[in-house]
């Protein structure tokens, strides 16, 4: 037995991970014998599972210049600068400016650039972008596993000194969040601030956010 959502990870190209298969059910364009159905239904033999991804009838480009740090035929990396959101119902994200940044794959699954992972409006940093559907797929297992790690830099208000963990659970699911003091320095407003160096050990919203705030 199976449930419907742990079914479907990697069975399409565009939906590699968990979160990703549940947005899909949730915009109801992954349907379960033609029918919207909840995440944690369990499959039975003879089910038809159906996927259709929806595409705007015209690409849009937004033409703001980004840094790319690296591109071959498969992907790139982009420097994401701060106030941009990377996707939405927006015009103005990143998503829409990689066309404009970016080289066409030539590669047989080429597909239109897309971002394998997110980071937050206000937040600037490398992005890694797919250019096939066979990169989009294996990142988006490799960031399953962990084996892509990530850093942050963040400016706290308060003294942080030396290393540590928070472990506090966000939303009743297990986070793990590791940090190290960088450097403590005065501030006019709020006394004092620190820059710290930020290691998410999971993926939980706002969690670097809400860990740093609840200590």
């Amino acid at each position: 037995p199976i449930r419907f959502v742990d079914y479907c990870v990697g069975k399409f190209e565009m939906l590699p991970s968990r979160s990703s298969v549940k947005k899909a059910i949730k915009k109801g364009v992954l349907k379960l014998n033609k029918d919207v159905c909840e995440y944690g239904r369990y499959l039975k033999l003879g089910d038809e599972i159906q996927f259709v991804e929806i595409e705007g009838e015209i690409a849009k480009e937004f033409k703001l210049k980004l840094e790319v740090v690296f591109e071959d035929d498969y992907l790139a990396v982009i420097h994401k600068p701060a106030g941009y959101v990377v996707s939405g119902n927006k015009f103005q994200t990143i998503t829409n400016a990689l066309n404009f940044n970016l080289q066409d794959s030539t590669q047989t699954d080429a597909i239109k650039p897309k971002p394998i992972h997110r980071l937050d409006g206000p937040t600037s940093g490398l992005l890694i972008i797919a250019k096939t559907a066979a990169v989009i797929k294996e990142m988006g297992q490799m960031l399953q596993r962990k084996e892509i790690q990530k850093t942050y830099h963040a400016v706290v208000i308060g003294v942080l000194e030396g290393s540590g963990k928070i472990d506090t659970p966000i939303d009743t699911q297990e986070s793990l969040t590791k940090y190290h003091s960088l450097n403590v320095l005065p501030s006019l407003r709020n006394e004092s601030t620190t820059l710290v160096k930020l290691h998410p050990k999971t993926g939980r919203t706002h969690q670097l956010r809400r860990h740093l705030s609840s200590i």
